[in-house]
């Protein structure tokens, strides 16, 4: 499992690092930005060899997981653009959502008075729940729902971060 040092895993010269979206137990999410095109993405860097040292994991693990979020093209789930190896390190690259956590926007407009109507929460539920269908049909078992979903840009659109098996599954 990562310690203290989680946060120092190294990002590829062609990135410019900025910030830790997430860690987990065998990676770390950061923000980063294409040198070359400036654009910024969801970068996931697993520590192969902390997580094949775990009894029970593999680098089949780790390749079936890439195969699965390469696999899952769906508009309410995060996208894997690229999966590449270096120096003992496995990158997935995400497409970046920029937006809030769905439970903090929650909570940040209900004490602003604002009051969710039942149709902007179905709206929001409908749509994580069309993504976990999505992965069922495909006979994908979501192992990490949680209640904190991203809502992308002006909080109109919500991708969930069913940030699906992609950042959460066997991290």
């Amino acid at each position: 499992m990562f310690s203290e040092t989680t946060q120092f895993l190294p990002v590829p010269p062609s990135w410019c690092e900025s910030v830790i979206m997430c860690v987990g137990p065998f990676s770390v999410v950061r923000r980063c930005i294409n040198r070359d095109t400036g654009q910024q993405f969801a970068v996931k860097i697993v520590d192969v060899a902390s997580f094949t040292s775990s009894p029970g994991l593999s680098t089949e693990d780790l390749k079936r997981e890439a195969s699965i979020c390469h696999m899952l093209k769906h508009p309410h789930i995060v996208e894997l653009l690229e999966t590449y190896s270096s120096d003992g390190m496995l990158y997935m690259v995400f497409e970046f959502m920029d937006g809030a956590d769905l439970c903090f926007e929650i909570v940040k407009r209900a004490d602003a008075g604002f009051v969710y109507s039942e149709a902007v929460a179905s709206h929001y539920m409908r749509q994580i729940l069309e993504a976990l269908r999505y992965c069922h049909d495909n006979n994908v078992i979501h192992r990490d729902v949680k209640r904190r979903y991203r809502l992308k840009a002006v909080y109109h659109l919500l991708t969930s971060a069913l940030y699906l098996v992609a950042i959460f599954l066997l991290t």
